[in-house]
């Protein structure tokens, strides 16, 4: 497996166009200002967009090699400033973060004198590509709706939210096809899915998402056997329209459905081609192909009527939804192109539209679509009208513009008003053009990609555009392009490994590897804890405490964690003994019976008969006691006295009742042996005295030891 390291940096780092590639990377800073460095490595991960301040969310893209394992490394010049990964302090600025799954969220908050700044990176599925992007969003900064996937093979789709940078706020994979991922008029999210549809049902079903992209609800045509996913429309009453591709056992042909029903699924209106067209007159399909009007989009107008795109006829539909005028309901009001349409196009060399998608009728009453064009390589039929022949043989017609025409139904004419147009950019198939409320123009290129999505000026201008980097065969395209904003509504996760009613030594070291987390798009923006000395809990004081993480996302969304636990009463006298001919003294920090680092030997002679050995009763317990001291008795050949401050208390402390002054925590108090050697000793004699300090109770105990030796 190849190790790709990735880098986020204002140092050298991995090029966002190719993630094999290496380029450099400064951001411009304030000379006094503190710069941020940020790399995420790990196999077969990638990291998109290269790193600006400015930019807080990346994504990390992934191959079928990754193991859910990056390795996070931040810093900042700033000394005095600190790193969270995933919320938790990384004193060294690093930490691998595992277990990693699709949408999660990797956290990087860095504080320092400039104040705090919040990065994010999403873990993304293995072939969800990278995107570059361009120019900038004039308007809101919204979320862009895409399907992404390889048009040729059996691959995953990818419904994404992506930002401006192309980086998803939150992602889906679907197995099988996934299209019109879009806002809804009710204002739910829905996406057609295959995988919802029915048994014993073809196409797709309409399925409505919450922010997260999880499935709510799925719904489908009532009394036909197919549902298409090219369009919908969900209505705030409840009732829903869906187009179909229905099958005609008569004739044998496909049949393009309009349908509308209640919130119940009783059908309210439901119009067909077979009723309307002729196939035979009308159509620009080749001559066997069943699909004669492939409907593609509708819209219900100002005036209620459906305006209905259909790529076969290279036409666009207003159908009388109700009855209006000298219209019944069904009537075709007028074609928009086609072989008979009922507009001429004075200003337009092309005649009008030629096998487009997304029909729109715009705010001033205008036509906005995604004109594709046709081409007739390989021997592919053309599609497009001939404005010298319009019942004659078709044309073909490159390349794919975007096209907005007013429309005046009383003198039949049309006109083209605005028009963009890249001579490198044709799509075959599908496609869509949005109006956007700030004048420009969203497109979706579909099958021709060149590019993902752009956003057109008024003057032609791309003001922002969306690439795969990948080599053109391997680039993957969306069938529509819908900006909206789609909301945070998702709280982040903490997790807090410290047990509910958990008992500690006061001052014990307890670092519990806490974590925020935040996986709904806005990215978190803060961990805090209480209960906590930096990464430590707080068990300085007996008794019961609680521990609480708490998170926050940037659209406010918020969670705390809290748990108790309780810091013990700890008893712990620790005794130590003073070395020979030394100022240290020996046993600290040792407990329990005199062990060899708590004896000391004293060797006394003739000329010298006594010394005075100190013991020290340390309290490293946290609660202040007194000690009960025990110690050994004399012998004939080495008396020992027992003194504390002085007076002489060698009959209590022998007998073992003895006790301490009280002794703070972190404290000690001192006890004075003088040993004397009697006439009696002999060079080589060897008494040992041992000294135990013990607790109430008599546990727990500790002890040193004092060998005599006669020279």
């Amino acid at each position: 497996m190849k190790l790709l390291l990735v880098a986020l940096l204002l140092l050298p780092t991995a090029a966002v166009a190719n993630p094999a590639a290496s380029a450099a990377s400064t951001s411009p800073a304030a000379a006094d200002a503190p710069t941020h460095s940020l790399t995420i490595s790990g196999t077969g991960v990638a990291t998109y967009p290269a790193f600006t301040p400015s930019t807080k969310r990346y994504g990390i893209t992934t191959t079928d090699a990754s193991t859910g394992t990056v390795h996070v490394a931040a810093s900042t010049t700033d000394a005095a400033g600190t790193v969270l990964i995933n919320g938790r302090i990384a004193p060294d600025g690093e930490r691998s973060v595992s277990g990693l799954e699709p949408s999660d969220e990797v956290s990087v908050i860095i504080s320092d004198s400039t104040g705090t700044t919040a990065y994010s990176a999403i873990y993304l599925p293995a072939g969800l590509h990278a995107l570059t992007s361009t120019g900038e969003q004039t308007g809101p900064q919204e979320h862009t709706l895409l399907t992404l996937g390889l048009w040729s093979g059996s691959t995953p789709f990818y419904e994404v939210a992506v930002d401006a940078h192309g980086v998803p706020a939150t992602v889906h994979e679907e197995s099988t096809s996934s299209m019109d991922f879009k806002r809804q008029p009710n204002g739910q999210l829905s996406v057609s899915r295959h995988s919802g549809a029915g048994p014993d049902r073809d196409g797709s079903a309409v399925v409505t998402l919450g922010d997260d992209l999880a499935a709510q609800d799925s719904y489908e045509t009532t009394g036909l056997t197919n549902t298409d996913g090219h369009d919908s429309i969900l209505l705030g009453d409840g009732s829903r329209y869906f187009v179909a591709y229905e099958p005609n056992e008569e004739t044998g042909l496909t049949d393009a459905v309009i349908q509308h029903v209640d919130a119940s699924g009783a059908v309210l209106f439901e119009w067909s081609a077979q009723d309307h067209l002729d196939p035979v007159t009308e159509t620009v399909i080749a001559e066997g192909n069943p699909d004669y009007a492939h409907i593609n989009s509708i819209q219900i107008m100002d005036d209620g009527d459906i305006l209905a795109s259909f790529r076969h006829f290279s036409s666009v539909l207003k159908i009388a939804r109700h009855p209006h005028g000298a219209f019944a309901e069904g009537d075709i009001v007028w074609r928009f192109g086609g072989r008979f349409s009922d507009f001429t196009f004075p200003d337009d060399p092309h005649g009008g539209p030629c096998a487009q998608h997304t029909a729109s009728e715009l705010d001033n009453g205008n036509l906005l679509m995604f004109d594709n064009g046709s081409w007739s390589w390989n021997g592919a039929h053309p599609l497009c009208i001939n404005p010298a022949d319009r019942t004659g043989a078709t044309i073909p017609r490159l390349p794919t513009r975007i096209t907005e025409y007013s429309i005046d139904p009383v003198s039949g004419e049309a006109h083209l008003v605005w028009e963009y147009t890249d001579v490198d950019r044709f799509a075959i198939f599908a496609g869509s053009a949005e109006r956007l409320p700030n004048g420009n123009t969203l497109v979706g290129w579909a099958s021709s990609r060149d590019a993902v999505v752009s956003e057109i000026n008024p003057d032609g201008e791309i003001a922002w555009e969306l690439k795969d980097p990948s080599p053109s065969e391997q680039r993957q395209f969306t069938y529509r392009a819908d900006r909206t904003r789609v909301e945070d509504h998702v709280a982040p996760e903490v997790t807090l490994p410290v047990a509910d009613g958990a008992v500690y030594d006061r001052d014990e070291v307890v670092r519990p590897a806490y974590s925020c987390t935040d996986r709904g798009g806005s990215s978190l923006q803060s961990c805090t804890t209480t209960g906590m000395a930096a990464d430590r809990l707080d068990t300085s004081t007996p008794g019961d405490h609680t521990v609480s993480v708490s998170a926050t996302d940037a659209a406010g969304n918020s969670v705390t964690l809290t748990k108790a636990y309780t810091v013990g009463v700890l008893h712990r006298p620790d005794a130590t003994i003073r070395r020979s001919g030394s100022k240290r003294f020996a046993g600290g920090d040792i407990y329990g019976p005199s062990k060899p680092d708590q004896i000391v030997t004293y060797k006394i002679t003739k000329s010298k008969r006594s010394r005075i050995v100190r013991v020290r009763i340390g309290n490293d317990g946290n609660v202040t006691e007194r000690f009960s001291i025990k110690g050994t008795r004399g012998s004939r050949t080495f008396r020992m006295r027992y003194l504390a401050q002085g007076r002489s208390v060698t009959r209590r402390v022998v007998a073992g009742t003895f006790r301490t002054p009280a002794v703070r925590p972190g404290e000690h108090w001192v006890l004075k042996l003088k040993v004397t050697r009697t006439a009696t000793a002999r060079n080589g004699d060897l008494k040992r005295f041992t000294i135990t300090a013990a607790s109430p109770g008599g546990r727990p105990k500790d002890a040193v030891a004092l060998r005599a030796r006669a020279r």
